[in-house]
C-alpha cells in the first residue's frame, strides 16, 4: 500500500517493499518534476529507481512508476533473470535469445554515471543513467567479452583512474558470476566513493569478495581480543561483533553475518572482514576461482 503526505514543496512516499518486507520513504521536491517530464516514457509514467539496504544488507532497487503528480501508480523489485542454472542449451546455429532489459535511473544521484552493461553471464543488459543519443566515450570489454560497459559522458569522467577500476569490475564479473543485482550496485558505489586513487589489491579483493559473497565462508583461528581494533578502525565496533558471532558458530556463511549484523550494510561487513583476515583473526574461505585472481 503507497501513501502520501502532501505539503507546499513537497510529497513523502511511503511505501513496501516486497522483498525486505520493510516501509520505505521517499521525499519528492517541486524540483524533481522537472527531473521526471516531460516526456514521461513509460506509458505516461516517469520511471525513478528507489536504492535502499534491502535483505541480507545488500543494496535493493525498487524501480517506481510515477505520474505528473508525482504520485506512484505501480513498483516491482529489480532482479536479474533466472539464468545459467535454468538456461537451456541453445540449438547450434539457432538464433541467439535477446537479454532482457534491466533499467535503473540512478545509483547515488542524477547523471553520477551513464552506462550500459551487456553481461552476458548474468544474461540481461544493465543501463544505469540516462543515456544520451551519442556514441559511449569509451566500451570497456572483459578477457573473455562476456561482459561490457558501454560508457557515457556523466558527471564521472571516464580518465586513467575511472578506467582501471571499470576494467577490473567487468573481468571480476566475468568470472565471479554474481547471483544478485544489488552485488553489482554495491560494487559500483564502492568504485564511486573511492575512486581517488588507483585500485589497490585490497580494493579488488573487497569488490570480488561482494561479487562472490553468496559463496564465502568465515572461520576463527585466534583466540586473542581484538577489542583493541575498535580504537583503530572506523569499522573496528563491527570487527569486535563479528568475532564474537564466531564464538558462537566457528565457521559462518558471509551472508550469515549480514542476517545477523542487521542494518549494516553488506559493504562494510566485508570490509572489516578483509581487515580481520589482514589481522590473521580469522581464516576467509573464497571460491577458488577468487582465490586465483
Amino acid at each position: 500500500m503507497i501513501n502520501h503526505l502532501e505539503g507546499k514543496h513537497l510529497k513523502l512516499v511511503h511505501y513496501l517493499c516486497n522483498e525486505c518486507k520493510k516501509q520505505q520513504n521517499i521525499t519528492f521536491t517541486d524540483k524533481d518534476k522537472s527531473d521526471f517530464y516531460p516526456p514521461p516514457p513509460f506509458n505516461g509514467l516517469a520511471l525513478f529507481s528507489h536504492l535502499h539496504t534491502c535483505k541480507g544488507g545488500v543494496t535493493g532497487v525498487n524501480n517506481l512508476y510515477i505520474d505528473h503528480n508525482l504520485d506512484v501508480r505501480s513498483y516491482n523489485f529489480v532482479k536479474l533473470p533466472e539464468f545459467q542454472r535454468k538456461r537451456k542449451m541453445m540449438i547450434p546455429g539457432a538464433p541467439k535469445p535477446k537479454n532482457p532489459e534491466v533499467n535503473i535511473t540512478h545509483i547515488r544521484a542524477k547523471n553520477d554515471l551513464n552506462i550500459i552493461m551487456i553481461n552476458e553471464v548474468a544474461g540481461a543488459n544493465i543501463t544505469i543513467g540516462t543515456i544520451p543519443e551519442t556514441d559511449p566515450v569509451k566500451i570497456l570489454s572483459s578477457d573473455m567479452e562476456m561482459v561490457q560497459i558501454k560508457y557515457f559522458e556523466s558527471n564521472t569522467k571516464l580518465d586513467n583512474l575511472m578506467e582501471k577500476w571499470m576494467q577490473m569490475l567487468v573481468n571480476s564479473i566475468e568470472v565471479l558470476l554474481p547471483s544478485n543485482i544489488g552485488l553489482i550496485l554495491e560494487s559500483l558505489i564502492y568504485i564511486l566513493e573511492e575512486k581517488r586513487m588507483f585500485p589497490s589489491d585490497f580494493d579488488a579483493k573487497l569488490i570480488r569478495t561482494i561479487l562472490a559473497s553468496h559463496d564465502v565462508y568465515i572461520s576463527n583461528v585466534s583466540e586473542d581480543s581484538v577489542d583493541h581494533l575498535k580504537n583503530i578502525y572506523e569499522d573496528g565496533e563491527y570487527m569486535v561483533g563479528i568475532i564474537a558471532l564466531l564464538k558462537e558458530n566457528s565457521t559462518m556463511r558471509l551472508h550469515d553475518f549480514t542476517n545477523q549484523m542487521r542494518g549494516v550494510s553488506i559493504k562494510k561487513i566485508i570490509y572489516a572482514i578483509l581487515m580481520l583476515e589482514n589481522h590473521g583473526a580469522i581464516h576467509v574461505d573464497r571460491p577458488g576461482i577468487l582465490s586465483m585472481m
